[in-house]
């Protein structure tokens, strides 16, 4: 049975209820060498990304990224973290990027899900939907 890298990470969370420091410690070892030794470097960087977002959201508490084609006011910052808290029941760090190829619009990305209200985004799906 094939495992994700984020069974992996709600497996060493779980392991670090249940048993003790060594023992978990022996685990992570173990893991480490069984994918580094198999060269599956890229799978256990994912795995540490997952295991970090399990912790976070058992802390309650989500990291996202908006990225625009011009600054966002502070305001508009908190407004938006706090509708984006309501939605996913967490506290919501929003980190504003501008990002100079976007023409109008912006992008939200938070946790695994991506939020593209970019304007060239708007004509592709217009593309899509006159195409058909």
């Amino acid at each position: 049975m094939k495992l994700s890298p984020k069974k992996y990470a709600e497996s060493l969370l779980a392991l670090c209820l249940e048993y003790s420091h060594k023992e978990v410690e022996q685990a992570v070892e173990h893991m480490v060498t069984y994918f580094t030794r198999r060269g599956k470097l890229k799978f256990l960087r994912m795995v540490r990304y997952e295991l970090s977002r399990c912790i976070k959201k058992q802390q309650e508490h989500i990291d996202a990224t908006i990225s625009s084609a011009h600054d966002i006011s502070k305001h508009t910052l908190q407004e938006l973290q706090q509708v984006l808290g309501k939605h996913f029941s967490s506290t919501v760090t929003l980190d504003a990027r501008t990002n100079p190829d976007l023409i109008a619009g912006s992008i939200i990305t938070i946790e695994d899900r991506m939020i593209d209200s970019s304007l060239a985004a708007r004509l592709n799906l217009l593309k899509t939907r006159f195409s058909s």
